[in-house]
């Protein structure tokens, strides 16, 4: 885009010439002392016509200037909104998985239609899951890991949640037991602590 106040510059640089001859760098043309312009149009050497014709043109070429800055601001600032939008719309936790999926270790297909919840975050058969969720019923992450169940947790409205451990990275999570999820593992899962107690079970 032209900048405009290169133009102005241009147009007027016989104006603009005499602002290094002020006193101050800061002049503002109007009170100050030893001002180059006001000596300049009590001399004569430039007319207030000039002057004023190239203080109408200044003010709209900041005014275009801070538009045009606004404006790639807000492009930015959209552009932003729009990429937040979009991950929010990826997040597992806010956005249902409404699509099937191939597991990525047993090979089996998965439905969340018939999970019983909305949210699709381990695969039915094996009960192993991806990291994060990135794409419908993948849970991926920088590791890349396969999240193993190694346990159940039964909450406290006694609603069964499955512990998945991270191969890769170790990171524990919890995921809530789907209607559709395999019984015999799950049951698999809640006796392997009572194979190996750490005291006697009488």
């Amino acid at each position: 885009m032209w900048d405009v106040s290169q133009g102005l510059e241009e147009s007027f640089a016989d104006v603009e010439a005499y602002f290094c001859k002020c006193k101050f760098k800061d002049c503002h043309h109007q009170s100050e002392p030893n001002c180059a312009i006001k000596k300049a149009l009590r001399d004569g050497e430039l007319s207030s016509e000039r002057w004023e014709s190239y203080l109408k043109l200044h003010a709209e070429a900041k005014y275009i200037n801070d538009k045009t800055a606004y404006l790639r601001k807000k492009a930015v600032w959209l552009k932003e909104l729009s990429k937040s939008v979009r991950q929010l719309k990826n997040n597992y936790q806010i956005t249902a998985c409404a699509e099937s999926f191939i597991c990525q270790e047993c090979g089996l297909p998965a439905n969340p239609e018939s999970a019983g919840s909305q949210h699709r975050n381990h695969c039915p058969h094996c009960l192993v899951s991806l990291h994060v969720d990135n794409r419908p019923g993948d849970r991926s992450s920088m590791c890349k890991g396969r999240m193993e169940p190694i346990s159940i947790w039964s909450k406290s409205d006694g609603e069964w949640a499955i512990i998945h451990r991270c191969r890769a990275c170790g990171t524990l999570k919890t995921n809530r037991v789907a209607a559709d999820d395999n019984q015999q593992l799950l049951i698999g899962l809640a006796e392997k602590a009572l194979k190996h107690p750490p005291f006697k079970i009488s």
